[in-house]
């Protein structure tokens, strides 16, 4: 499961990116994240200029990044909806009721 944490840069965010390794974002550069459709249990954090694909759920780094996403469609979740708006991948946005 992703692990957030809070660094001198700000939020980051650890994701397993393979057996014993892992890899960590800043939150703040998230733009969206996908689940990857041709591997099992895996996702893509989409940032400015880069994709990074972790070994996770999307149901996990949603819960890990709650506050902070919006989840659209079933499998993608978006943090910056005007940056993910420039790739076409939010065209239904679902928000949690209370």
């Amino acid at each position: 499961m992703p692990e957030q944490q809070n660094s001198a840069d700000g939020d980051t965010v650890e994701l397993p990116i393979g057996i014993d390794e892992t890899v960590r974002l800043p939150v703040s550069e998230i733009l969206y994240v996908d689940s990857v459709k041709t591997v099992a249990h895996s996702i893509c954090c989409h940032l400015t200029g880069q994709g990074v694909t972790a070994r996770e759920t999307i149901e996990h780094a949603q819960e890990q990044l709650e506050d902070q996403v919006i989840r659209c469609r079933c499998s993608v979740l978006v943090r910056d909806i005007a940056a993910a708006g420039q790739f076409s991948v939010c065209d239904k946005i679902i928000f949690k009721t209370q």
